[in-house]
C-alpha cells in the first residue's frame, strides 16, 4: 500500500520498486530522471540513498517507520 502510495504521488510512468538493500533495510527504487521530477513537485519528505546506472534508491518517513517495525519483530 505505501508503495502504490508513493508511486501515486511521485507520478512515475515506470512503477517504483521496492528493494532490499545491502544494509539489511529496504528501499524504493525508480528511474532517476522521473523519481528527480516527482520529488519537486511532492510535499512528501523523499530522502535520496544513492544513484547507481540511472536508478535512484530512495526512502521516506513510512517507509523508516516500517523497516523499523520489521526490524523489531525480526529480533
Amino acid at each position: 500500500m505505501l508503495r502504490q502510495a508513493v508511486d501515486d504521488d511521485l507520478g512515475c510512468n515506470k512503477s517504483i520498486t521496492l528493494s532490499e538493500s545491502a544494509l539489511h533495510t529496504f528501499v524504493f527504487e525508480c528511474v532517476k530522471s522521473e523519481g528527480d521530477a516527482g520529488m519537486r513537485k511532492s510535499q512528501q519528505q523523499y530522502k535520496i540513498i544513492s544513484i547507481k546506472n540511472r536508478i535512484m534508491s530512495f526512502t521516506c518517513p513510512g517507509l523508516k517507520d516500517l523497516v523499523r517495525e520489521f526490524s523489531d519483530l525480526e529480533e
